[in-house]
C-alpha cells in the first residue's frame, strides 16, 4: 500500500520542481522587459502616395539606429501600392535605437500611417 503514497509524493515533487521552473523563467522574462523600444528622431519627407491609406507598419532598427529595409513589414490599407513610398520615407528617418541596461540594441519599431483625400469644390 507504500506504492500509491510514493506515487504522490513523486508527483508533488515534480510538480514543485515545474512551478520553481516556471517563476526562474517568469524572472528572466522581466530582463527583456527593460528594454526600451527604438524612437523615431525626425521623418523623412512625407511619402506621396495619392490614395487614401491606413497603414501600420514595423521595421527592425539596428544598433546603430539604421532601419533594416528588408524586414519592413506593411498591413492594412493602400500597403501594396505605398510600399516604394512608404521604404523611402522610412530609409530617410532619423531613429535613435533601443537601448537594453545603457547600451543600444537592436528592436522593432511600429508606426502607423493614415491618411485621407477630401475633394472641395470652390
Amino acid at each position: 500500500m507504500t506504492y500509491p503514497r510514493f506515487r504522490h509524493l513523486a508527483l508533488l515533487v515534480v510538480l514543485g520542481v515545474a512551478a520553481a521552473c516556471a517563476s526562474a523563467s517568469h524572472n528572466g522574462a522581466n530582463d527583456a522587459a527593460k528594454i526600451t523600444p527604438p524612437e523615431r528622431l525626425r521623418a523623412g519627407p512625407m511619402p506621396e502616395i495619392r490614395e487614401e491609406v491606413d497603414l501600420r507598419f514595423e521595421v527592425l532598427i539596428d544598433a546603430d539606429g539604421q532601419p533594416d529595409i528588408r524586414t519592413l513589414k506593411l498591413t492594412g490599407k493602400g500597403s501594396g501600392s505605398g510600399h516604394a513610398a512608404m521604404e523611402d520615407w522610412i530609409r530617410n528617418s532619423t531613429f535613435k535605437p533601443a537601448m537594453q541596461d545603457g547600451h543600444p540594441v537592436a528592436a522593432v519599431y511600429h508606426g502607423a500611417l493614415k491618411s485621407r483625400i477630401e475633394v472641395r469644390r470652390m
